[in-house]
């Protein structure tokens, strides 16, 4: 029951501590009046005490100096956790939360905490998406609180309102609060030129802070002047960044003076023995700043030694077993070779009588094979007797036959002597036949059945001497018709008696006849000749068809 009432007592006290904090106005943050200032925190500074006597700081905290917490994604909750436990730590002195969602509700919890926590000397809260309300609830919480030294707001929205609460935190109402911040750092927060200058204006009251940061903002004219007013009579500044802004360059040029000023005068109000201690201490700081980079180079290479000892060792486990698999590989291929060769041996004899074997029935075929050659030699010699024996009557039958290919050639000879001398004899039947025909076709109107063949009148053909009496007659006939037994009358000299009476036309038609028939005695004797000749080319039949072809086309032409 009484830990329940505490409990409750703390909640009522908090919020109630809270309220306060966060009545407080802008206004009364800024206002000039001391007494009046220290009127409407006094309240606040009340039930801070009261919230601080209901904490119980009795428990023992681990040793933990510093808690980085960047980019955890750390919600609202858990957040607002860890600062509510600032209020009973007496040992953290750093805390960072960059990067972690810290809105409105968030912070809450440092309005309760930073009022009457007295460790904490480094406060980072970048890139928490804290608002312009946001900021302004952490300067109200800052006014009670004199321990923080360091307070990083990078990369959140500040607007005129926050940047002046800001201001008069730094101010410290003129002794109505004691502000301990000496770094505070307001890069990339997207400041306006009139929270600069608002920023600016209460700088010159502050007696604490050394080092200010406002790079990457949109600073002009404004913000520019007020600084270099505010820088013209505060001289502990030495460190002031304003990279990234569009101050005009007369102002910086001042404020690095005034920066280079400040430098020179925190130095000279020192005395000579804590410059001295400085200068050690800061010897000191640069062999730490040495042992620490030695420090971390031998801790790089004792872990890779130690990489290199655990890739070392791996490699020679699997060596080991590498090896290992190799020996019952070898072993395993030892046993087989040792299989192989004693079945190698045993083909090895089964060759050597099977070797033995074929030895035997080869020198028996051989011997049966020199028997073969020595009958096949004996033949070959009778066979060459033989040859010599054809040879000579070979070489006969040549000499033979090259006797009767002369006698060949010369009956051949004979032969085309006898086609040439039937082929002049064709010729004079064939020139007779045109005579004929000429004469014919010149009287054919004046014969009976005229052109038509089938209306004619022809005698058949009886034989030789039928037609030789008929030859006999036409001769006499045309001796009795006045005209030379024997010559034709032409058609050349028909035509040139055009008036000739149908009685002459018939005489010329006679003649013509008798011409025809005059020629045939001739045909004949060349069939005679043929017929005479045939029984002397009996030895070559081929040339006596020809000839005998050739007469009967004769006499067919005579016809």
């Amino acid at each position: 029951g009484g830990e329940a009432t505490a409990i409750a007592k703390y909640q009522e006290v908090l919020s109630l501590a809270r309220r306060c904090i966060m009545e407080l106005s802008p206004q009364a943050l800024a206002a000039l009046d001391k007494d009046g200032r220290a009127a409407v925190c006094e309240r606040a500074r009340a039930n801070c005490a009261l919230l601080a006597a209901s904490v119980d700081r009795t428990a023992r905290f681990p040793r933990l100096r510093a808690l980085h917490l960047v980019c955890n994604g750390g919600t609202v909750a858990g957040i607002g956790q860890v600062e509510d436990a600032l209020q009973v730590n007496t040992r953290l002195e750093r805390l960072v939360l960059d990067q972690n969602d810290h809105n409105q509700f968030a912070t809450l919890s440092l309005v309760g905490s930073l009022p009457i926590n007295t460790a904490l000397r480094h406060l980072s809260l970048a890139n928490c998406h804290l608002s312009d309300q946001g900021v302004l609830s952490l300067a109200k919480a800052l006014v009670f609180n004199s321990a923080l030294e360091s307070l990083s707001l990078r990369g959140n929205e500040i607007g005129t309102a926050a940047a002046a609460a800001l201001g008069g935190v730094l101010a410290g109402g003129h002794g109505a609060w004691r502000t301990g911040l000496r770094m505070l750092n307001l890069s990339s927060c997207h400041m306006p030129d009139e929270a600069g200058g608002a920023l600016a204006d209460r700088l010159a009251d502050n007696a604490t802070l050394e080092t200010l940061h406002l790079r990457d903002n949109a600073l002009r004219e404004i913000s520019g002047r007020s600084l270099v007013d505010a820088l013209r009579r505060q001289t502990t500044i030495t460190k002031l960044s304003l990279e990234l802004n569009s101050v005009d360059f007369r102002f910086l040029s001042h404020i690095g003076q005034m920066l280079d000023r400040n430098a020179k005068i925190r130095h000279k109000a020192q005395p000579q023995h804590y410059r001295d201690r400085i200068e050690q201490l800061k010897g000191c700081q640069r062999e730490v700043e040495a042992l620490e980079k030695t420090l971390q180079r031998n801790h790089v290479r004792k872990r890779r030694c130690k990489l290199k000892q655990a890739a070392i060792v791996q490699e020679l486990a699997d060596a080991r077993a590498s090896e290992r698999e190799k020996l019952e590989a070898l072993e395993a291929r030892m046993e087989a070779v040792r299989h192989d060769r004693q079945q190698v041996t045993e083909e090895v004899v089964a060759l050597d009588a099977k070797l033995q074997a074929v030895t035997t029935d080869g020198e028996h075929e051989v011997g049966q094979l020199l028997s073969q050659i020595a009958s096949v030699e004996e033949r070959i010699k009778h066979l060459e007797k033989h040859a010599a024996r054809v040879q000579g009557r070979f070489d006969e039958f040549e000499s033979k036959a090259g006797q009767e290919l002369v006698a060949a050639h010369e009956e051949l000879e004979k032969a085309e002597k006898a086609r040439a001398s039937a082929s002049l004899l064709a010729a004079a039947a064939q020139r007779n036949l045109d005579g004929f025909l000429a004469a014919l076709r010149s009287v054919e109107h004046g014969l009976p059945g005229a052109a038509d063949p089938r209306r004619r009148r022809v005698e058949r053909k009886v034989g030789i001497e039928q037609r030789r009496r008929r030859t006999d007659g036409v001769s006499l006939s045309a001796a009795a018709a006045g005209g030379p037994a024997g010559r034709p009358v032409t058609g050349s000299r028909a035509a040139q008696s055009p008036a000739a009476p149908p009685a002459q036309m018939v005489a010329l038609a006679a003649g013509a006849s008798a011409e025809g028939l005059a020629a045939e005695p001739a045909e004949v004797q060349a069939e005679e000749a043929l017929d005479s000749q045939a029984p002397a080319e009996e030895g070559l039949p081929e040339v006596c068809d020809c000839e005998r072809g050739a007469g009967g086309e004769l006499g067919g032409g005579a016809d």
